[in-house]
């Protein structure tokens, strides 16, 4: 049963994110700037860049949310 979930999380999460891959150089192929294998390879480079940036970011995020005294913001 988990085998079944997990391949249904990689199927959902993988027809998503082809979905989405497209849709910011879109623009590129509409217009004739790119031809289709240049604006997907152009989508597949930046949205690995955004996600790998995405990392350190949230990791930052972290770091400062463990800084904060949660406790003390909501009760005075």
């Amino acid at each position: 049963m988990l085998y079944l979930i997990l391949f249904g999380v990689f199927f959902l999460a993988y027809s998503n994110g082809a979905n989405d891959n497209f849709k910011g150089v879109a623009t590129l192929f509409g217009s004739g700037t790119a031809d289709y294998k240049k604006a997907i390879r152009w989508a597949t480079i930046t949205t690995a860049l955004g996600s790998v940036a995405s990392l350190f970011f949230a990791e930052a995020l972290v770091k400062l949310n463990r800084k904060i005294d949660h406790f003390n913001l909501i009760v005075p």
